[in-house]
């Protein structure tokens, strides 16, 4: 992923048969896409497509979106799987103590004692408290990302320092 491009969602399923897709964001808000008019979208096969926003709206926890040139469930499908991106640029600036997902994919977590617990592969949006899914040596392992669990994040040392919960490594 080019450094300039933010990932921002993935597309989940079609809706109805005009065209519409569902979103899952990866923001804390879906409100965002609705000042967004241009989205870069990378197809499961590697396809890379520029499209235009032409209609928001949430439904649930998902966005749904109407883009310019998609007009038909046939065509939607083939975006089904894709990968959405914005340009950095677009993004609005954090506050000191705020991230984008996209940051801390690949970064490496380590405990209080410094022993490596693995490295960021994706963030896992629950609905309710996210989890950052961990590569460990080849196994999955699900960490909150709460604020009493992830003690510092530090981007450009490209390093997490995380109190994981009692037995949560045993498993």
């Amino acid at each position: 992923m080019a450094e300039d491009r933010v990932l921002m969602g993935r597309v989940a399923r079609t809706h109805g048969v005009r065209g519409e897709i569902c979103l899952t964001p990866f923001t804390e808000s879906p409100d965002f896409f609705l000042g967004c008019g241009h989205l870069q979208v990378l197809l499961p096969d590697g396809t890379a497509l520029g499209l235009e926003v032409d209609a928001v709206r949430k439904h649930k926890r998902l966005v749904l979106l109407k883009l310019k040139g998609i007009r038909s469930l046939e065509e939607a499908e083939r975006l089904v799987g894709a990968e959405v991106f914005v340009p950095r640029s677009s993004l609005p600036e954090l506050e000191p103590d705020e991230y984008y997902w996209t940051d801390l994919i690949g970064l490496s977590v380590f405990d209080e004692s410094g022993r490596l617990l693995g490295r960021v592969m994706r963030i896992l949006p629950t609905g309710a408290d996210d989890l950052l899914v961990l590569d460990r040596d080849g196994r999955e392992i699900l960490l909150p990302f709460l604020e009493e669990v992830v003690q510092s994040i530090d981007l450009k040392a490209g390093r997490v320092v995380a109190a994981p919960p009692p037995g949560l490594l045993d498993l």
